[in-house]
C-alpha cells in the first residue's frame, strides 16, 4: 500500500489569497455602487425634467398677462420660489421670467425704436435638491408669446450694466431691484448675462423709482442712493428713473475683494495695542459735500491687530 502525502496551502498563501479576493470583491462592490449611483441620479434627473415640464404646462395655460412673478416684473401670478415634493425628495424650484425685446421689429432706444419692446417672455426654471447627495441643480428655459398683436406700451426699459475695474463685463452678477412706488411693490432678483447686462423690459415709469443693488460672490457691492438723504444728499448714482417708451441705462463697477491686515508696532516692531486709525477709500458716492464709499474709524486690538475683510479698490490709511 502506497501512502500519498497530500499538500495543502500554507498560511502565507492563504493570506495572499484572501487579500486578492478582498481587493477584487471591494473593486466589484465599488463599481456596482458607482453604477447604481449613476442610475439613481439619471432616474432623478428624469423626475426633475418631468417636474419642469409640469411647471411649463401650468405657465403656458395661464393668460399671457398672468405669466410673470408675483411682486416682480413682469408682474404675474407665479411664485418665484416653490418647494415641491417628488419621489420623497423636496425640490426647490426658482422661476425667473424676463420680457424679451426681439430685434426683428426694432429695439427700444434703437433706430427704429420699438414702442412695444416686450415681444415675448422667457421663462427659466432652476430646480435643485438641497438635501440630495451629489445632485447638481438643473436649469430649463422656454419661450411664451402673446396671441394678440402688439400695441404701443406705456412703460419703458431699464438696462443694468456691470463691469470690473478693468472695464470688463461681470457676468453672473446678482442684481436686486425694488420699485416701492409701484402698487404692489416690484421686487426683481436676477443675474447679468455674458455681456454683464441685465435687461428689464416693459418697466413701469417712475422718477427715481428703482432702487438697485449689484454684487457677486467674491466681489464688492455697489448700489443706488435716494436723493436728499441726510447722510448723502447728492448721490453720484441716484435711484434709477424710467420714462415712457424710453431706455434707461445705468452702470455699476464692482471688483474682486481681498482682506487688509493692519498692525500697530513700535520702531523695533513690538506690538502696540489700542491704536486709533481711520481708513478711507478713493471712491465717491456723493458730491457737495463729498461722501466716500468707504470711510471708517477703528482701533487695533490689544495685540496691535486689526483686520478689514471684503475690501476692493484703492484705500488710504490715515494716522
Amino acid at each position: 500500500m502506497i501512502n500519498k502525502k497530500q499538500k495543502g496551502f500554507s498560511l502565507i498563501e492563504s493570506l495572499v489569497g484572501v487579500a486578492v479576493f478582498t481587493v477584487i470583491a471591494v473593486g466589484v462592490y465599488q463599481a456596482y455602487a458607482k453604477v447604481m449611483e449613476v442610475v439613481r441620479i439619471s432616474n432623478f434627473k428624469i423626475i426633475v425634467a418631468a417636474l419642469a415640464n409640469e411647471q411649463f404646462e401650468i405657465i403656458r395655460n395661464l393668460p399671457y398677462v398672468d405669466v410673470g412673478i408675483a411682486g416682480g416684473l413682469p408682474s404675474g401670478k407665479i411664485q418665484r420660489e416653490q418647494i415641491l415634493t417628488r419621489d420623497n425628495a423636496e425640490l426647490k424650484v426658482v422661476t425667473t421670467i424676463r420680457s424679451i425685446d426681439d430685434s426683428f421689429d426694432g429695439i427700444i432706444g434703437g433706430v427704429p425704436s420699438d414702442n412695444s419692446p416686450a415681444d415675448y417672455k422667457l421663462v427659466q426654471l432652476d430646480i435643485s435638491c438641497p438635501l440630495c447627495k451629489n445632485f447638481t441643480a438643473l436649469s430649463f428655459t422656454a419661450q411664451v408669446g402673446p396671441r394678440a398683436l402688439e400695441t404701443s406700451s406705456n412703460n419703458g426699459a431699464l438696462f443694468v450694466k456691470v463691469f470690473d475695474a478693468n472695464g470688463q463685463p461681470v457676468s453672473g452678477a446678482t442684481v436686486h431691484i425694488e420699485n416701492n412706488q409701484a402698487i404692489p411693490a416690484i421686487v426683481i432678483d436676477d443675474t447679468t448675462n455674458n455681456e454683464g447686462i441685465l435687461q428689464v423690459i416693459d418697466a413701469p415709469p417712475g422718477a427715481e423709482a428703482y432702487e438697485i443693488i449689484v454684487t457677486k460672490s467674491g466681489y464688492s457691492q455697489e448700489k443706488t442712493y435716494p436723493t436728499g438723504a441726510l447722510e448723502n444728499p447728492n448721490p453720484a448714482k441716484p435711484h434709477a428713473t424710467v420714462a415712457v417708451q424710453q431706455l434707461t441705462q445705468i452702470s455699476f463697477a464692482i471688483d474682486k475683494t481681498s482682506t487688509l491686515d493692519v498692525s500697530s508696532v513700535t520702531e523695533t516692531c513690538l506690538p502696540v495695542g489700542n491704536i486709533d486709525l481711520s481708513l478711507k477709500g478713493s471712491k465717491l458716492i456723493g458730491a457737495s459735500p463729498n461722501i466716500l464709499k468707504y470711510d471708517t474709524v477703528h482701533a487695533t486690538d490689544a495685540t496691535g491687530k486689526k483686520q478689514y475683510p471684503i475690501l476692493s479698490g484703492t484705500l488710504t490709511p490715515w494716522p
